[in-house]
Order: C-alpha cells, then structure tokens, then sequence
C-alpha cells in the first residue's frame, strides 16, 4: 500500500482535518472515479491563486514605480530577476494540498 491524495483544511479553531487515500498493490480502486472528477484539486485551484496574486502583486508594483519615475533600467531587471520561478518551499508545497471543504473529498 501507498498514500494517495492527501487534503486537508482548516477548521474554525484552528485544527486541522486530513483526509488521506491509501492505494493497494493489487488493482484499480471497486468504484473508479471519472476520469475529471476533481483533477488536481485542490492544489490545481491553490497553485492558481498563488499565480494570480503574485502576477497582481507584481504588475502594480511595476506600474506604480513607473508612474513616479522611480524604477530604474537595473532595479527593473532586479524585479524580474526575483520573479522568476523557484523551487517551493516545504511549507509553500503542503498549501497547495489546502481545501476549503475537505467533505468534496470523501467517497
């Protein structure tokens, strides 16, 4: 056996539920879900978020420096620089793994 998925959320007092699919060696699951059911999800809906608010981040922060004439030829390239894609941290990895509902994950 191996884990599968693994999800998980936060409750209203700051707990943590989990909710962890364990994999036989021997064959397909008795009732196989649809091909799209929750494909990637959360971390597909996680990892767009994080995509989204950074690009934001990113564009006013540009835009607003430039408007005032602030952001120098060097501190632009800078900018860019620390927006090109790193490896995620272990902490960054586990939230992509967060849902909001984790019961969208039980059979």
């Amino acid at each position: 056996m191996r884990f599968g998925r693994c999800v998980w959320q936060r409750t209203e007092n700051g707990a943590r539920r989990h909710h962890l699919e364990l994999v036989a060696d021997e064959g397909a699951p008795a009732t196989p879900l649809s091909a799209f059911a929750l494909a990637g999800q959360p971390r597909l809906d996680r990892t767009a978020e994080r995509v989204m608010a950074h690009a934001d981040a990113l564009a006013r922060l540009l835009e607003e420096m430039h408007a005032r004439g602030v952001l120098s030829e060097s501190a632009l390239q800078a900018v860019n620089a620390a927006a090109r894609p790193r490896a995620l941290t272990h902490a960054e990895e586990r939230e992509l793994s967060r849902t909001d509902r984790l019961s969208d994950y039980w059979r």
